[in-house]
């Protein structure tokens, strides 16, 4: 997580820097665009997972320990999708301002 900060802070100090130039910034925000799709498909693989359980009604079969891991992972993946997301949003507000 302190990467992320120490990166997002870097690309914002960047912007201020006379020397920026249009070919960075894009490059910059072509990278952003790629990490963003990234965690589309992550995203979009976890609500399919988690669909295809209660659709199947796996949990109902489970056990409650299994049925705790099985929720726990689901809400730690969409937990870890989450932060960069805000991250992404935050720069894009900033770089759009």
């Amino acid at each position: 997580m302190s990467t992320d900060y120490l990166s997002e802070m870097s690309f914002l100090s960047n912007l201020y820097i006379d020397q920026t130039s249009a070919e960075m910034l894009e490059k910059d925000l072509a990278n952003s665009l790629r990490e963003i799709h990234a965690q589309i498909k992550v995203v979009k693989t976890l609500g399919a997972a988690l669909k295809h359980h209660l659709d199947d009604k796996i949990l109902e079969g489970a056990r409650a320990g299994e049925q705790v891991l099985l929720i726990d992972r689901f809400l730690r993946t969409a937990l870890v999708a989450r932060e960069p997301m805000w991250g992404w949003g935050k720069r894009f507000l900033t770089v759009d301002s």
